[in-house]
């Protein structure tokens, strides 16, 4: 069973006869939920098992019943009930489980959280304590183990959610300027993919990257944007790759400028002069010279 668990680990003592545990599992649309109860065992993560399966992903555990130790980067962090554990997989770890111990857990696929990790410049936070985003991120593994509606409502989206809560979550020595560049990346790249989509709003972005319309808001005022700027932006930055494209010349300028939503052709020449410094024309003329 640990063999195959959601990352592969060795238990110790190695003997059948002594190990003592539970695993139970859920699983929708690719997200699996463990539920895992070591009783008086330590569990290790061998540089063979991470030869067997290394990924880059994370292992986040909430530590229910009674504290856990992990040892992983050369020291010691004790979890208590109701805190998190962050584990990185492709590092060896040990997990000492005394009686009464358990944990709810899934894995997430480590990018984003490894990039704002190694921008801190030191080893990963390993223990979280259960406050916060860190709270709400335990309540969701718990709620999504305990309702199999709720898993599978939500599962294709639980990831995103779970990591954008962990990066709000940890306090990488204080400063939240990569966690907070990171949701901006997510943001724009979101608008970006949907530009086309008719129903892009905050509501949408939010529900799709698991944060809330307030971060949406915020996090662009942050960085001097505003959401219809960023709309608005990307749409005329479309349209001037469509007046360029040989492909669409046999389109008037007017119906380009529709297609992303610009019918006021007065305020929409006003708008492409202010982002780029000319006409729409100039910028269809230039590209046939």
């Amino acid at each position: 069973m640990v063999e195959s668990a959601l990352v592969p680990l060795t238990p110790e003592p190695l003997s059948v006869d002594h190990f003592r545990g539970r695993f139970e599992s859920l699983t929708h649309a690719g997200f699996q939920i463990v539920s895992m109860t070591l009783t008086g065992h330590r569990v290790t993560r061998h540089p063979a098992d991470i030869a067997r399966r290394a990924d880059g992903s994370f292992h986040l555990a909430l530590v229910q019943g009674a504290p856990v130790t992990l040892e992983q980067f050369g020291r010691s962090s004790v979890g208590e009930p109701g805190d998190l554990l962050l584990i990185d997989t492709d590092e060896p770890y040990t997990i000492d489980c005394p009686a009464g111990a358990a944990s709810i857990g899934a894995v997430l696929g480590g990018e984003p959280l490894r990039r704002y990790l190694t921008s801190a410049g030191d080893p990963p936070l390993s223990v979280l304590k259960g406050r916060g985003a860190g709270r709400m991120a335990g309540t969701m593994l718990q709620d999504l183990y305990d309702d199999p509606r709720t898993m599978e409502d939500v599962a294709d989206i639980a990831e995103d959610q779970l990591t954008a809560l962990l990066l709000r979550a940890i306090p990488a020595g204080g400063d939240t300027a990569a966690a907070e560049a990171e949701i901006l990346r997510r943001i724009r790249r979101f608008i970006a993919d949907e530009i086309a989509n008719p129903n892009l709003s905050a509501k949408l972005i939010a529900t799709e990257l698991g944060i809330s319309r307030t971060t949406v808001f915020g996090t662009l005022a942050k960085a001097g944007f505003s959401l219809k700027d960023c709309v608005h932006r990307e749409r005329l930055k479309r349209i001037h790759e469509d007046l360029r494209d040989p492909r669409l010349s046999g389109l008037r300028i007017n119906e380009v400028a529709r297609r992303w939503g610009y019918a006021n052709p007065v305020s929409f020449s006003r708008a492409f002069r202010g982002a780029f410094g000319t006409t729409p024309t100039a910028v269809r003329v230039g590209c046939r010279h």
